[in-house]
């Protein structure tokens, strides 16, 4: 083939090729090397021209496209995640907890955050942030209270967490005992209503209360006894009475035990069946209440410290 064969054959290569990236000058000086020399090999120095182009210029097709879509993607991406951490953090407040803890004898009335009433009984603690989030109203308590919960309009529950029993309302009055050497934990509610959460094996068990109904969930078991309840008992505890009516006897020494911070030994079986009906103050002296006791009910009693020794004349 001659070198005008040649060129000829190299210009339709060209314009099959329809590669928009190559320049007039790029083309004209390949020509003018072929026309040099009449042994040139045309389909070499036709490759050569392409790999040098691509070399210099590379030719931007889909793929590279896409590459520069995926890493200007991937910045904003970064950019935005970065920004929304930073503010997240330095919007997000540190919580802090408060507890208060009573001792024999004592009586407290707090308010909490969203302006619900506690009142906190002897030998008792409860524990609760210094600002309710995360669409939740939850304290703890060891021992016993009694609860006035504020109504929100949001509808945000309130949480009692007492050992395994979580107590939860929206706006409600009621009574939480869960004292540490005690094996059952008693909810009493005075007005509104109240949900019981207890674990089980395969999740949480549920309970409604009504209003003047109490709940005694034994820890032990598992097992939740319903009763009724005289309300009129835990409105004067928030008051700073001792108010037993036609209480029995075993209940009354522990309400005293809990109050005065003592031990009370008595024989169960004689005195299960036995009530007793009376009105203190639960910052009475302690001997004066025994003195009562002793004449109402025909008991023997005998005091040593702490510990107080009850029989049947």
């Amino acid at each position: 083939m001659s070198t005008k064969e040649n060129s000829n054959q190299s210009s339709k290569n060209w314009q099959d090729a329809n590669i928009a990236s190559i320049s007039d000058a790029d083309f004209n000086a390949w020509l003018d090397n072929i026309n040099e020399a009449s042994s040139v090999n045309v389909n070499d120095e036709w490759n050569k021209l392409n790999a040098s182009i691509e070399t210099e210029r590379p030719i931007a097709n889909g793929r590279n496209i896409a590459l520069w879509i995926a890493r200007i993607a991937a910045i904003i991406i970064f950019a935005f995640t970065s920004y929304t951490t930073i503010i997240y953090f330095s919007t997000k407040k540190e919580v802090n907890y408060h507890e208060l803890s009573l001792k024999n004898g004592q009586q407290a009335q707090l308010s909490l955050p969203d302006g619900s009433k506690v009142w906190l009984y002897a030998n008792s603690t409860i524990r609760y942030p210094d600002q309710f989030n995360d669409g939740i109203r939850a304290v703890e308590l060891t021992g016993e209270a009694f609860f006035v919960v504020k109504h929100q309009k949001t509808n945000t529950p309130f949480q009692v967490k007492a050992g395994k029993l979580t107590v939860e309302v929206l706006g409600t009055r009621f009574n939480v005992s869960a004292y540490k050497n005690s094996e059952n934990i008693e909810t009493a509610l005075i007005s509104g209503k109240v949900k019981l959460s207890i674990p089980e094996k395969n999740g949480l068990k549920s309970i409604t209360m009504k209003p003047s109904e109490g709940a005694i969930f034994n820890t032990s078991t598992g097992k939740i006894q319903r009763k009724q309840i005289n309300s009129s008992y835990y409105l004067a505890r928030k008051e700073g009475k001792l108010i037993f009516d036609k209480t029995p006897l075993p209940e009354v020494f522990k309400q005293l035990e809990r109050n005065y911070g003592i031990r009370i030994i008595y024989n169960h079986l004689a005195f299960k069946d036995r009530t007793f009906k009376a009105n203190f103050a639960i910052d009475e002296d302690i001997n004066q209440v025994f003195n009562i006791m002793q004449k109402a009910l025909d008991l023997k009693i005998e005091r040593k410290e702490k510990v107080i020794s009850i029989k049947q004349q």
